[in-house]
């Protein structure tokens, strides 16, 4: 019970929860991170790590205020792998309202991501809309996206339509610089 918080009641066998092996509960997770509710079922394995994490239910406030249900499997959430999940993600890192569906490959990693919807300030204050296909998000590679892009890195307003190949770090500086020259 208050395995971080408040309340949490677990079943089940726990093997390296935070590093690589198998983790599998079921039942109810009361404010797993934060203040709210988290209900889970299903097995995961490398949570934060490499390996297959699958689960379902609701997420009340997964990171912060907010409400974020999730569904589906998966796979290396945070490192190079195949993640599909759908539904609504309210404030995932910041404030604002972000709506995702279909596949992520290497969401932060050298990869292809694939996402579709909304995005209201997903890094920084704004309003940031994406459609299409991310290639290299953060890193070496070939990036096609369209859209608009208000502060997405720093102040005032930017938009972007096409793509860019080696974003970063080669077009980084010259990028940002034209940009808040555009947009002071």
């Amino acid at each position: 019970m208050d395995y971080y918080h408040d309340i949490s009641s677990f079943s089940g066998a726990f093997v390296d929860y935070s590093h690589d092996g198998t983790s599998s509960f079921s039942g109810p997770f009361v404010d797993y991170f934060h203040n709210g509710i988290s209900s889970f079922s299903g097995a995961l394995v490398d949570y934060l790590h490499y390996g297959i994490s699958s689960f379902s239910g609701t997420f009340m406030d997964y990171y912060h205020d907010g409400i974020s249900s999730f569904s589906g499997p998966f796979v290396d959430y945070f490192h190079n792998c195949i993640s599909s999940f759908s539904g609504a993600f309210v404030d995932y890192f910041h404030g604002g309202t972000s709506s995702f569906s279909g596949p992520f490959v290497d969401y932060f990693h050298d990869g292809t991501s694939f996402f579709s919807g909304p995005f209201m300030d997903y890094f920084h204050n704004g309003i940031s809309s994406f459609s299409g296909a991310l290639v290299d998000y953060l890193h070496y590679g070939i990036s096609s996206f369209s859209g608009a892009f208000m502060d997405y890195f720093h102040d005032g307003i930017s938009s972007f339509s096409g793509a860019f190949r080696g974003l970063f770090p080669r077009w980084y500086l010259f990028l940002f610089w034209s940009l808040r020259g555009l947009f002071p």
